[in-house]
């Protein structure tokens, strides 16, 4: 339909997890004579009994281009690493959003985590990253869903592959909470005597002599550490 408004290179329409379409797609022209042509040709027009709406994208994008940064889980991550729990999509529409991502992989089993990576312009480039609650669903993700058509396209699943000078900023906290959980073990001993010191007969003196002031109280009582 809307190449005769003008040359089409890509056209891209989003599908739910049954196959069918979502309503919405883009489609990137060879020009953007092209692309305006077609906004005042269809633009309002009926489709199926449904009235079309047709824009330029670039309003979206350059509204949320701040927040479309790559982060430290998707930056220099590429394809076909070795097994894990993370996997590297490619070949996905560039109208595919995180929720997407969510959607789709989750009919695997459970997403901890899933981003869109994107250029230097800040727009997505058609991969993303996924990470899965358990490394067997990973495998069964490339499985199932690698060659999968999705919104138009083949998709690419493999395990994703870290840069070589990636440093997971969880690597070092066990060994670090270990030693800070071994000196708390070994505190509670220097109290051991504390239940005794308190139920001496100072205790049982004062208890029984209501009339004393504070001032009376034993002075081992005075020595005791102050509890807060």
């Amino acid at each position: 339909m809307m190449r005769t408004s003008g040359g089409v290179a890509r056209a891209d329409v989003i599908e739910n997890r049954w196959g069918r379409s979502r309503g919405f797609g883009t489609v990137v022209f060879d020009t953007p004579e092209d692309a305006q042509a077609a906004i005042e040709r269809f633009n309002g027009e009926v489709l199926e009994g449904r009235q079309l709406e047709v824009r330029l994208s670039k309003d979206i994008s350059e509204r949320r281009r701040p927040e479309l940064r790559n982060t430290e889980f998707t930056e220099g991550v590429t394809g076909d690493g070795p097994p894990s729990s993370v996997i590297y999509a490619d070949n996905l529409p560039f109208i595919t959003t995180e929720a997407d991502l969510h959607e789709l992989f989750e009919t695997i089993g459970r997403v901890t985590r899933a981003e869109i990576q994107y250029n230097d312009r800040g727009r997505p480039n058609g991969t993303a990253v996924v990470e899965f609650e358990l490394s067997s669903l990973a495998d069964v993700a490339i499985t199932n869903l690698n060659g999968y058509n999705y919104g138009g396209r083949d998709l690419r699943i493999s395990y994703a592959r870290r840069p070589e000078n990636y440093d997971a900023p969880m690597d070092a906290e066990p060994e670090q909470y270990s030693a800070e959980l071994e000196q708390y073990q070994g505190e509670p001993q220097q109290f051991s005597a504390e239940p005794e010191q308190f139920t001496a007969e100072p205790v049982q003196q004062y208890q029984g002599e209501p009339a004393v002031t504070g001032d009376a109280i034993d002075e081992d009582i005075q020595d005791a550490p102050q509890q807060t």
